[in-house]
């Protein structure tokens, strides 16, 4: 996994009944961009030493989660996460018309620059298209006088990150959101509610490997998997 271009990391919680020092409550998820190779860890904290249990890759794809900060030699940061966050706003009931106006046009400008992009990786991106995406960029990020705060805090972590934003434009492939992380941890949080976590800490544990052997198998070859892993159990 950690050989790939990317990964992609994330983390949800698990619950576990009898927790002992040093670990934690949550669930760590890698994945790579290339196959669905998945590693899990369970029952840890929130933590950056997560990142070296469950492996640090060269670039990693992540959400703005501060543990992440300088865990990478390039870092890709999630487009979709600032998008969410603004549409959010845009739904809201808390801020008034002018405030509401301004909210709106900034997520659509958002939205229609996100999407644009993912029309175009996996291609060579012109340097034309590098510059122009940059600019818009650039534009959208601009403090406003009618920005309410939410909106004037966003703005200011898109500037701040600009350059962990536009990783992608330095390496073919690489996609702009993290939502193949996300997508992995789905049957764990199913598993989650129908179990409520872990006992132990060696539940965890072994949930982990169970989790990464036979995930990674099943989404690699939805077909013949258990076929495959019967023959690593054998």
């Amino acid at each position: 996994m950690l050989k790939q271009t990317g990964v992609h990391y994330d983390e949800t919680g698990w619950k576990v009944q009898k927790e002992e020092l040093g670990n934690g409550k949550y669930a760590w998820v890698a994945t790579g961009t290339e196959n669905s190779d998945t590693v899990f860890s369970l029952g840890r904290n929130r933590g950056q030493g997560n990142i070296e249990d469950i492996g640090r890759a060269k670039l990693g794809i992540t959400d703005d989660y501060g543990a992440y900060k300088n865990a990478f030699d390039e870092h890709q940061l999630c487009w979709a996460h600032p998008q969410r966050k603004l549409r959010d706003m845009a739904e809201s009931r808390e801020f008034g018309e002018r405030e509401k106006k301004q909210i709106i046009k900034t997520y659509q400008q958002f939205s229609q620059l996100y999407h644009a992009i993912q029309k175009k990786i996996g291609d060579d991106i012109s340097p034309y298209l590098k510059k122009k995406f940059q600019l818009v960029f650039n534009q959208i990020a601009e403090s406003r006088s009618r920005d309410p705060a939410p909106l004037v805090k966003l703005k200011e972590s898109l500037r701040r990150n600009k350059g962990e934003y536009f990783t992608f434009l330095n390496h073919k492939g690489i996609p702009i959101d993290n939502n193949k992380a996300e997508r992995a941890l789905r049957h764990l949080v199913i598993k989650r509610k129908i179990s409520f976590g872990s006992k132990t800490q060696r539940g965890a544990e072994t949930t982990s490997i169970l989790a990464s052997i036979i995930l990674s198998l099943k989404w690699n070859d939805p077909r013949s998997w258990f076929k495959q892993y019967l023959a690593l159990v054998g």
